[in-house]
């Protein structure tokens, strides 16, 4: 008995030091949208859309943003009072061929993991429609520890079709199935990925071992790329009146 209690402690000691490290890389250039990151967006900030949202949530130990910008640097300094943490992320990884692979890899080697349970949680200031809920129900995903890495998805109800003309979701020898009775197909969202740490550094990949599917609304799968995006991510909060929840 007395060695089952030592045990337990030992398990839970190890499962509340696991911590959850939200991390949003955010460079200073843009081609698309001149200063993107931190243009205003509906009264707001680009960036601060996700990082209202992930404060409001509890989902994070810590907030780290990683950005080669004066101005986003002030503005979180300014508008979140210590609350996030700022890496600065080198010119070599802010240019407009860097993958956002090479800054996660730059921050890692120096940021201090003393646990290496703890889980990185990746979001894209881009996709600035990823819910309160959605974080919240991410935090429960990942506390099962199920999974070694999560990826945001969204479902498409489309039928597809290959290059010469064959479908791929029916045969041209029935009746294509209704819209609503077709499950459909997922795509990444690019709204956010999860790993832990330690696997990152040892893969070197994003995702890697026994990987889940968070499902997210479709709008969370607005990604604001260009100037067309960037009116339908207007034109939606005009219709929400700003609220994401």
């Amino acid at each position: 008995m007395v060695i089952y209690l030592r045990c337990l402690t030992n398990l839970n000691i190890s499962i509340m030091s696991q911590k959850n490290i939200c991390f949003i890389p955010l460079r200073r250039g843009s081609k698309s949208i001149a200063k993107k990151n931190w243009k205003v967006l509906y009264g707001k900030p680009l960036f601060c859309w996700i990082l209202d949202s992930v404060l409001e949530s509890g989902i994070s130990d810590e907030i780290w943003i990683a950005t080669d910008s004066p101005e986003i640097k002030d503005i979180a300094r300014e508008k979140y009072n210590g609350r996030v943490s700022i890496f600065d992320r080198s010119t070599k990884n802010a240019q407009d061929t860097s993958v956002t692979l090479d800054v996660v890899l730059e921050f890692l080697t120096e940021y201090n993991s003393k646990e290496n349970r703890d889980y990185m949680i990746l979001l894209q200031a881009t996709s600035p429609f990823t819910s309160v809920s959605e974080l919240k129900a991410l935090s429960a995903m990942i506390s099962e520890n199920k999974y070694d890495s999560i990826i945001a998805c969204c479902r498409l109800r489309k039928f597809r079709w290959d290059e010469s003309g064959f479908p791929l979701d029916y045969s041209l020898d029935q009746k294509p199935p209704r819209t609503q009775d077709y499950k459909g197909f997922l795509v990444a969202s690019g709204s956010f990925y999860v790993s832990r740490i330690a696997d990152i550094l040892k893969s070197g990949q994003l995702l890697s071992g026994e990987i889940g599917i968070f499902e997210v609304n479709p709008k969370a799968g607005i990604d604001i790329d260009d100037e067309f995006d960037w009116k339908m991510a207007e034109t939606y909060l005009q219709l929400c009146n700003g609220i994401i929840t």
